[in-house]
C-alpha cells in the first residue's frame, strides 16, 4: 500500500492570511526524512517514469531514472530493491542501460518465472499455515536457499498478519533452515534475513545446513535428524524450488528415500518447482 502523508497545518487564522507555500518539486527526495515518505517518493517517481516512457517522452524518463538509480540499491530494503529492479528494466526498455545487450529474452523470462514461482509457493505456505493450532510458529526447510530472495515477501506477510489482528493467538514466529553448499553464503543470507525480520518486528531464527554437492545421502540423514528435533506445535513447510532435478539421473530409488525423509517431518505443506526438461515448471502441495 502506498503511504499517504500530510503536511503540518498552521492555525486557521494563519491560513486565511497567508496562503500555503507551493508543494516541493516532485523530483526532490531530500525533503523526505521519514523512511515511509522516502519509499512513497520512490514509488511515485517510478510510476511517473513508466508513464513518460508510455508517452515516448524519453528525455523526461531519463531524468527520473537517473534519480531512481542513485536512490535505490539491490542490497537495500524491500522498496529499494524493488525500485532498483524496475529502474533497471525501464532503463533497458529505452536503451539507457549500458548492459542492455546482456539482458536476453530468455534471462528476463527465467527471472520472471522464478519470481512467480516464489510468490506462488509463498502464498501456498501462507494459506496452509494460516491456522497453526493456536501456535504461530512456522518452520521452513529450504533445500536450496541461495540468497534467500524468496522469503522477504513471506516475512512481510507474516508481520502484517500479526498487526492486523494483534489480540488473537500468539504473534507469529518464523524459523528457516537454509540448505546450501557454501557456509559463508548461508551465513550472509541468514544475516540479511535476520536484519529484515528485525525491521518488521518479527520473531525469527535462521539455521544453516551445509550439504555437499553430491552428498544426497547426507541430506536425507540431516532431514531425518530434523524430524527428531521438531518443536512441538510448530508448523513445518518444505520448499523444493529447483531442487528435485538432482535426483533425476539417480539409477536407484534415491528420490523415493528423499520423499520418505520429507514425510517423516510431517510437514503441513511441501512446495515443489522444476524447470528442467522434461519437467515443466510447477508448484503444488
Amino acid at each position: 500500500m502506498l503511504a499517504s502523508f500530510k503536511s503540518s497545518s498552521s492555525s486557521s487564522e494563519d491560513a486565511t492570511e497567508n496562503p500555503p507555500p507551493p508543494p516541493p518539486p516532485p523530483l526532490c527526495l531530500a525533503s523526505s526524512s521519514a523512511a515511509t515518505s522516502a519509499a512513497h517518493h520512490l514509488r511515485r517517481l517510478l510510476f511517473t517514469a513508466a508513464d513518460f516512457i508510455s508517452q515516448s517522452n524519453v528525455s523526461a524518463a531519463q531524468n527520473i531514472l537517473s534519480i531512481l538509480t542513485s536512490n535505490s540499491s539491490p542490497y537495500g530494503d524491500s522498496t529499494e530493491r524493488l525500485v532498483h529492479l524496475f529502474t533497471k528494466a525501464l532503463s533497458v526498455r529505452i536503451g539507457l542501460s549500458e548492459n542492455a545487450a546482456t539482458w536476453t529474452t530468455n534471462e528476463m523470462t527465467s527471472s520472471t518465472v522464478l519470481r512467480a514461482v516464489h510468490l506462488t509457493a509463498n502464498q501456498a505456505i501462507l494459506d496452509a499455515t494460516e491456522t497453526n493450532n493456536g501456535n504461530g510458529a512456522l518452520h521452513i526447510l529450504d533445500l536450496d536457499i541461495s540468497q534467500g530472495l524468496q522469503w522477504p515477501p513471506l516475512m512481510q506477510a507474516l508481520a502484517e498478519r500479526s498487526s492486523s489482528n494483534p489480540s488473537s493467538t500468539p504473534p507469529p514466529s518464523l524459523r528457516i533452515t537454509g540448505c546450501g553448499r557454501d557456509v559463508t553464503v548461508l551465513n550472509r543470507t541468514g544475516d540479511r534475513l535476520t536484519r529484515f525480520a528485525n525491521s518488521l518486528g518479527l520473531q525469527f531464527q535462521f539455521h544453516t545446513l551445509v550439504i555437499a554437492e553430491e552428498d544426497l545421502a547426507g541430506l536425507l540423514l540431516q532431514i531425518r535428524l530434523l524430524a527428531l528435533s521438531a518443536v512441538q506445535g510448530e508448523s513445518i513447510a518444505v520448499n523444493c524450488v529447483h531442487f528435485l532435478h538432482r535426483f533425476f539421473n539417480d539409477a536407484g530409488d534415491m528420490i523415493g528415500h528423499f520423499l520418505s525423509a520429507i514425510k517423516s517431518l510431517n510437514p503441513r505443506i511441501v512446495t515443489m518447482a522444476e524447470r528442467s526438461e522434461p519437467w515443466r515448471s510447477f508448484v503444488r502441495e
